[in-house]
């Protein structure tokens, strides 16, 4: 098993944590690790939605971003002929 810390949360987090690693049969470690998980996968796709909509508020960067795709939609077209 990996080296672990000691890390403090709430009562009632800790509460959640039993509840959950019971209802999983997965230790406490486990149920942690894949909360992590989902949260920094959460976290990541905030990040690119915010980025698409900082390029969409660009009316230049965003005309260009739509051609590109078009310009790739040709590409993969002329793919599936050959």
């Amino acid at each position: 098993m990996p080296a672990t810390r000691a890390t403090r949360i709430t009562d009632h987090d800790h509460q959640r944590l039993l509840r959950l690693a019971e209802e999983t049969g997965q230790s406490h470690v486990e149920v942690l690790s894949r909360a992590l998980a989902m949260f920094e996968r959460e976290h990541m796709l905030d990040a690119l939605h915010a980025g698409f909509d900082r390029l969409r508020a660009d009316d230049n960067a965003w005309s260009d971003e739509l051609g590109e795709r078009a310009a790739w939609d040709v590409t993969s077209a002329d793919k599936g002929r050959e």
